[in-house]
């Protein structure tokens, strides 16, 4: 992945660039030839054609293909995209001038930059053919420029992505990954699909796994070279160059006939940058299998790729014992510690693990009698507990990969960094060793480690710090034990007499049953009286205003001779309510008419009701016959006074009179017709 990511960013992160950028300066002039398209440095993209056995993949070159890049170089005065297309359209081409001034609105006709879209300097200039490295100097069928994060280029490579993953793929019914894009009619589709912009990432990954993973050639083997690599400890730039050759030239050893290696020191510094910040990532490494060719017909089926792990070989053993035959041993046990590296900031944490990881081995070695013999084929180990008989263990501990953290304080000068670290070992014993003895052996061998780190044997100059946790779950749990919970006590005591409060309750209950009885009788008759009263305004009312009253009877006037008319003396009399009203009482009745022939005495009587309440004057006196009566609203009992004056004219002897004007009120306010309707008046 390092290796993979430094060629990218040599090749275009750092330009942010898709498409090759135009950079093969060359000539006299030393200028930017236009034919850069058909390949720098001397080479001929068109002319990259794939083995015997794969030549079936490759593109046909297509003459008449015209494309123009869509990224290029953006620095003042860069040459334009690259472009290709056929002899009729660009007869020849020269090179790309990065010091004219486009922009110079003083030359007749004015000019201005137009190659590209910010375009500050620089022009194409065709007046003369001038070749590039290769000495081309047209752009015929030269569409084949590096394209993608790692720059595929070439027929054989475009070939071959279009027979795996593109259109090619699908037509002969094989799985494709993009059936729609034909990337031997448009390479350019890499950088220019809005739907699969992945292409750019993806053309990378496919010529690696194609051309750089399987590559062994010469003696050199990319696989066998990086297990090297990693296990020297990742030093040394012999690895990352060769793969730069391989990426830039086609060969791990350049100059290989196509040139000297381009950027090498960068590919380098990208490398270990990255390297740098995967420190921690430490995974064995598994092969991938090169690609088979496939003929081109019949179509054969794929299978899916089988990754098989390769197993990395012992590197450190002890041989315990004197032995001169092979001893039978016993299953293996695992002898596992945990433990914290403290080293500097600046250290690689990778060679303070290794140098800790040597420490204890060679402190096992010392305490046990250990000594080399030089005919064995490592060291060998006088066991002083008598069955141990072999002890691997690898040449580095790796990092706990379970643990978030160092969990030992430790009290340090300078700033460190720590990592949490899973050691472990291997020791075999005679067959036919106890349980018991294994597990004193084990125990022993962990003390022996702890001791070491607590007294700093394992300290140096790129270890500050071993700190021995043991099992760190352990500590855990030791350290930061998780709180008990809280108990609930409860205490019981003594049941409290609660007879008074029983009584008290009752008490309320029954008073409160008393209440709702009570209001149960008053509310309805409160109702009652409440009807009554309206009933009563209303009866009143009805009286007053029905003609069937006495006030309002009146004997019938015979008109058969023409009464004589007499005039009557005013009756003046006091108004208590009102002695100032000229219409209440001084003046009771007009003069009045009688006949004078025997008939009835003709009593007419007048009344006027009135009540306490202050109202406004009356209004004037009625009629003669009608009477003047207000009420106030029929609300509550109303309280009334009535007063009568009575004219009598010429009363007839044989008809004497027998009731008095009250006595006539009360007749009439007895009469059946109130108290049949339920009302009642009281005089």
């Amino acid at each position: 992945v390092a290796a993979f990511l430094a060629q990218s960013m040599k090749e275009t992160i750092q330009y942010d660039a898709c498409d090759e950028n135009s950079w093969d300066r060359v000539g006299d002039l030393l200028m930017y030839p236009l034919s850069n398209a058909c390949g720098q440095l001397g080479q001929s993209y068109q002319d990259y054609h794939c083995s015997e056995e794969e030549a079936h993949m490759e593109c046909v070159v297509d003459p008449e293909m015209t494309i123009t890049a869509v990224t290029h170089a953006k620095w003042y005065g860069a040459p334009g995209p690259l472009k290709c297309g056929p002899k009729s359209l660009y007869p020849q081409t020269g090179y790309w001038d990065y010091a004219y001034e486009c922009n110079n609105p003083w030359a007749i006709p004015p000019e201005t930059c137009t190659e590209y879209e910010g375009q500050q300097a620089g022009k194409a200039i065709n007046d003369v053919p001038y070749p590039n490295a290769a000495g081309r100097t047209d752009i015929e069928g030269c569409c084949w420029w590096g394209r993608g994060v790692i720059q595929t280029s070439g027929i054989c490579n475009f070939g071959k992505l279009n027979f795996y993953l593109g259109k090619r793929a699908f037509l002969e019914g094989r799985e494709s990954r993009y059936p729609d894009i034909d990337f031997c009619r448009d390479p350019e589709a890499i950088c220019t699909s809005e739907e699969h912009e992945e292409l750019k990432w993806i053309a990378g990954f496919f010529y690696w796994v194609d051309q750089v993973q399987p590559y062994n050639q010469g003696g050199w083997s990319y696989m066998d070279e990086l297990h090297k690599f990693v296990e020297n400890g990742l030093e040394g730039e012999e690895f990352i160059n060769s793969v730069s050759g391989i990426v830039n030239r086609g060969c791990h050893n350049p100059p290989c006939g196509t040139g000297e290696l381009d950027g090498g020191p960068e590919r380098a510094e990208n490398f270990f940058k990255i390297l740098k910040e995967l420190e921690f990532s430490f995974v064995n490494v598994y092969v991938t299998p090169q690609p088979t060719s496939l003929p081109p017909s019949p179509p054969p089926s794929l299978s899916p790729i089988t990754l098989a792990p390769v197993a990395l070989p012992t590197e450190v053993s002890f041989v315990c014992g004197d032995q001169t035959d092979p001893v039978a041993t016993s299953e293996g046990v695992d002898v596992t510690f945990d433990y914290e590296v403290h080293s500097d900031l600046d250290t690689k944490m990778r060679e303070a693990l290794r140098d800790v990881k040597e420490s204890i081995l060679s402190d096992i070695a010392v305490n046990l009698g250990c000594y080399e013999v030089p005919s064995a084929s490592g060291r060998k180990l006088q066991d002083s507990m008598g069955n141990i008989v072999r002890l691997e263990a690898s040449r580095t501990d790796l990092p706990d990969p379970g643990a978030a953290g160092c969990i030992m304080e430790v009290t340090n000068n300078e700033p460190t960094s720590c990592t949490p670290t899973r050691g472990e070992f291997t020791i075999y014993a005679e067959s036919g060793s106890s349980e018991a003895s294994l597990n004193a052996t084990t125990d022993y061998l962990k003390s022996l480690i702890q001791s070491g780190m607590e007294s700093g044997r394992y300290e140096s100059e790129l270890v500050v710090k071993v700190v021995y946790v043991g099992d760190r779950q352990l500590s855990l749990e030791t350290l930061y034990p998780k709180p008990l919970p809280q108990q609930v006590i409860v205490k019981e005591t003594p049941p409290r007499d609660n007879s008074a409060l029983k009584i008290a309750l009752y008490c309320l209950a029954v008073a409160c049953g008393l209440l709702i009885c009570l209001l149960c009788v008053l509310i309805p008759s409160a109702r009652k009286k409440k009807h009554q009263n309206h009933d009563e305004e209303m009866a009143l009312a009805d009286y007053m205003r029905s003609p069937n009253t006495a006030l309002h009877r009146q004997p019938p006037i015979l008109h058969q001779q023409k009464p004589q008319q007499r005039p009557l003396p005013p009756r003046r009399g006091h108004d208590p309510l009102n002695p100032n009203n000229p219409y209440s009482n001084n003046v009771l009745l007009e003069n009045g008419t009688t006949s004078e022939s025997d008939e009835s005495a003709d009593m007419q009587l007048l009344a006027r009701g009135s009540n306490f309440t202050n109202r406004p004057p009356p209004p004037p006196p009625p009629h003669r016959g009608q009477r003047r009566a207000s009420f106030p609203p029929p609300v509550g009992t109303i309280g009334a006074t009535g007063q009568f004056y009575l004219q009598n004219d010429a009363a007839p002897q044989d008809e004497p009179r027998t009731r008095a004007p009250d006595q006539v009120i009360y007749d009439d306010l007895m009469e059946s017709s109130f108290h049949e309707s339920g009302r009642k008046m009281n005089y």
